[in-house]
């Protein structure tokens, strides 16, 4: 038997790609026993996967495939701080805790972007180069909620957006997220961030983050913002932003108490797509007067 073992499965973009993995292994053995075997594990973030398709659905998986599901419940080896870990997640985020916790597949009614979302592998310096202009927004956490550092690609000209870093940690101080700034040559770019963090804002600039403000927050900023996101032709995600795909596979709509969706997303699984909105600050008309854009080059 020769095994081939795919983890995170759910970042392969398309089964395409993973047909021309799956095709690319080859090699014999004389014994009746010999098989060539490809195992794949992964969440199951959002059910309209490819790898739904693929491995579950009866009138599409693979005729030669075994598929099943497991989570934290079987292993008898976890000790109690993960149990505990689990058990707060269920209580803090039933939604994650469904998908991560229990294997279930994610959602799929009352998510706030359900067409325009991709995960695509795009040349990250090609597009900056061709592209020019970079968005980049801060949103701030500490213990419970992450601080979040996104980088962006915005085509104005064609409404696409394209989501190509992330940095998502929790119990970041000041020095630690100027670091993560250093890291990734952004101490002198035009950053926007959560403005209810004035302080947190100050003390960036004090330590030689100069050009970070805090994003347009009016009202009704958040659903203006959404829909400005939800209107683009496109939003492409590289693999490597993992909790950008989470989010955008979590996003839901609140519900009111007779359980009907609401015209408001639910203030859960956004740390992320929060980030995402004041980064784009300069494109959705908030202010009186547009502020010129800044092409950063990427290193």
């Amino acid at each position: 038997m020769h095994v081939t073992f795919c983890e995170e499965a759910y970042e392969i973009e398309t089964q395409d790609k993973f047909e021309t993995v799956v095709e690319s292994i080859r090699g014999e053995y004389d014994s009746p026993d010999f098989f060539l075997q490809v195992t794949v594990s992964f969440n199951p973030w959002s059910d309209k996967h490819w790898l739904k398709r693929a491995f579950f659905d009866r009138e599409t998986r693979y005729k030669d495939c075994y598929s099943t599901t497991t989570n934290y419940l079987c292993n008898e080896f976890i000790g109690k701080k993960t149990k505990a870990r689990y058990a707060d997640l269920q209580r803090t985020n039933p939604a994650r805790y469904q998908v991560v916790g229990l294997g279930n597949w994610g959602i799929s009614e009352g998510l706030v972007f359900e067409h325009n979302v991709h995960t695509v592998d795009f040349d990250i310096e090609n597009k900056i180069k061709t592209i020019g202009n970079t968005c980049f927004g801060i949103d701030f956490g500490f213990s419970h909620d992450p601080t979040v550092i996104i980088s962006c690609i915005y085509d104005e000209k064609n409404r696409e957006l394209y989501i190509y870093d992330e940095m998502y940690k929790t119990g970041l101080l000041i020095n630690d997220i100027v670091k993560e700034l250093d890291k990734r040559h952004l101490n002198q770019a035009r950053i926007y961030a959560d403005s209810a963090e004035p302080r947190t804002i100050a003390e960036l600039k004090s330590r030689g983050i100069t050009r970070i403000t805090g994003a347009y927050k009016g009202k009704n900023s958040i659903k203006s913002g959404i829909e400005f996101m939800q209107d683009l032709k496109a939003i492409y995600i590289h693999p490597s932003c993992t909790h950008t795909i989470e989010e955008f596979s979590l996003y839901s709509y609140a519900k009111d108490k007779e359980g009907n969706w609401k015209d408001e997303p639910e203030d859960k699984n956004n740390h992320v797509i929060d980030a995402i909105r004041y980064s784009l600050d300069d494109y959705m008309g908030n202010k009186k007067k547009k502020a010129k854009i800044i092409t950063n080059r990427f290193f």
